[in-house]
């Protein structure tokens, strides 16, 4: 589990090896307190040490709770990345691929190098202005994502490219993309896990 975000106000968190850069404001949440993205000019990075921890085994899980105001296509929950089509790993608020933007559903995609994988898409829209639990787990053996909404399977299916583990990834975001895709919501309790988790831990 590394590392675990709990979300302040301009301040640094710190785990073993590796630190985390919240840039936002304090707010409501379901621990008391929240950052905000604006939409406009902030966003929370991570170190790329943090992201090659994650991504050592391949395997992995992101999980956190979001409450946008907003939900523009492709807008993130997180890009990790070396900039734009470079080694993307991401999951979207609301994925952008053959779906009318008003329909708000999450996406994953992971990127090889420069070429794209299929998009895992939520068969469940986001609500706006409403604190929801999202989660996304992928395995690297099987290349099987699934997501999550409120510990409820929402999606799931096989990408059709790898992950990198072995890629240092130094473009890395909460709430934000390479491509500049906008963000605005409140984030919350964010943890990162070294393993796909399976269900049974995510319902609970």
């Amino acid at each position: 589990n590394i590392p675990t975000i709990q979300a302040v106000a301009e301040a640094s968190y710190t785990c073993p090896g590796n630190s985390v850069n919240l840039r936002g404001e304090f707010f409501s949440s379901p621990s008391g307190q929240a950052v905000i993205i604006n939409g406009s000019n902030s966003a929370l990075s991570i170190a790329s040490l943090a992201t090659s921890a994650l991504f050592s085994t391949g395997s992995f899980t992101v999980e956190g709770w979001v409450n946008p105001s907003s939900l523009n296509a492709w807008c993130r929950f997180f890009d990790f990345s070396n900039g734009q089509a470079s080694d993307n790993v991401l999951f979207t608020l609301n994925d952008g691929s053959n779906l009318p933007s008003i329909q708000r559903r999450p996406g994953f995609v992971v990127w090889n190098g420069g070429t794209p994988s299929n998009s895992i898409v939520s068969s469940q829209e986001l609500p706006l202005n409403t604190w929801t639990h999202l989660a996304v787990t992928y395995d690297i053996a099987s290349k099987a994502a699934v997501i999550y909404m409120n510990g409820v399977q929402v999606a799931s299916g096989i990408t059709s490219q790898a992950l990198n583990p072995n890629v240092l990834r130094n473009q890395s975001f909460f709430g934000h993309s390479p491509w500049n895709e906008v963000t605005n919501a409140q984030f919350d309790e964010i943890r990162m896990w070294r393993k796909a988790l399976p269900a049974s831990i995510i319902s609970s």
